[in-house]
């Protein structure tokens, strides 16, 4: 490395210390400041590594979207990184006292339908890292790569940090509220706030942008959430998304085993289709201890164990049964 390189990564470590400093000296710990000093530590330290990453909603919205004095609640920082630079991100994230909490959880992705994992550090700020956009159905490879193709660039802390362009912002509006639903408030009146501030050609491009990336099923659906979003999606001429829109506004009768039924019929080949049901019936013993609170005990462990089994052809009955309506749904 050379002196100058030397003389960067210095200053940038001052620059993170005194945001902690600033946040720590704070009578009650300003939230936003922990938030920002977060997230200029991550992306620091993540594009050192050489891993380019887009920082999602958080300061990207605050600053592209909400006015002086507005207020904005955040709880975590959230990044969006290429799906090949997952496990370096990963190490990195561990170098700098950070912990998977979805590998805690026995967490285990059958066929690579999870798209994010959170991390956390005692007393920090946990970090949800992305690699993929839900309702992104195009290879996440080039998800990725159009994404970051269309990237700007905000100052955070005194540091250069790239987000998603404004038409990356508006999909990713829409689309983070068909994923969540209408209960969703914050997400409800981010979108709200994009539709009235963002001009329409914005709206053109996202729509465009959607297309490129295959979700413009979500996007539209997404818009459909609100009154004004509706009337947006029409002037845009988007497709009918009746069966998405009917997951959307059942969504929190979604029983248990839906994840597994999705991942049974995206495997492929009868040995990947064994391995589903395999890992949906015996799961990790790192899940099973989170889910049942073994603390540590073989005996519990195993009476887990008998438990889930016991529960599983339940779980699996509702699954198949919400899936038969949700087919029925998308054929009225």
């Amino acid at each position: 490395m050379t002196q100058a390189g030397r003389t960067s990564d210095v200053e940038e470590e001052r620059r993170i210390r005194a945001l902690h400093d600033l946040a720590a000296r704070a009578g009650r710990p300003d939230r936003r400041v922990l938030l920002e000093a977060a997230a200029v530590e991550l992306v620091a330290c993540l594009e050192s590594a050489g891993l380019p990453v887009l920082l999602l909603k958080g300061p990207a919205l605050t600053a592209r979207l909400y006015r002086p004095g507005e207020h904005r609640a955040c709880t975590d920082v959230d990044v969006l990184l290429a799906p090949d630079n997952r496990r370096a991100a990963g190490a990195v994230l561990s170098n700098v006292g950070y912990e998977n909490l979805s590998e805690r959880e026995g967490v285990h992705d059958l066929v690579g339908i999870l798209s994010a994992e959170t991390w956390f550090r005692p007393y920090g700020v946990p970090v949800d890292l992305h690699w993929q956009l839900p309702g992104c159905q195009a290879p996440w490879q080039d998800v990725w790569r159009t994404l970051y193709e269309g990237r700007d660039v905000i100052q955070l802390a005194g540091r250069a940090v790239e987000i998603l362009g404004t038409p990356g912002l508006a999909l990713h509006v829409a689309t983070h509220v068909a994923q969540h639903g209408s209960d969703d408030l914050k997400a409800m009146a981010d979108l709200t706030r994009a539709i009235d501030r963002w001009p329409f050609e914005e709206w053109r491009e996202a729509a465009g942008l959607a297309a490129s990336v295959d979700a413009t099923d979500a996007f539209a659906a997404g818009l459909r959430l609100v009154p004004e979003g509706a009337a947006l999606a029409a002037e845009l001429e988007l497709p009918s998304t009746d069966r998405l829109m009917w997951k959307i506004q059942h969504r929190d009768a979604r029983p248990r085993g839906t994840f597994h039924l999705e991942a049974l019929s995206r495997a492929r080949g009868l040995r990947g289709r064994v391995e589903v049901v395999r890992r949906s019936l015996f799961p990790t013993p790192a899940w099973i201890a989170w889910e049942y609170s073994t603390n540590g005990s073989r005996a519990r462990l195993i009476i887990g164990y008998a438990s889930h089994l016991a529960r599983a052809p339940t779980w699996a009955a509702r699954a198949w049964r919400y899936a038969r309506q949700e087919r029925r749904a998308s054929r009225s």
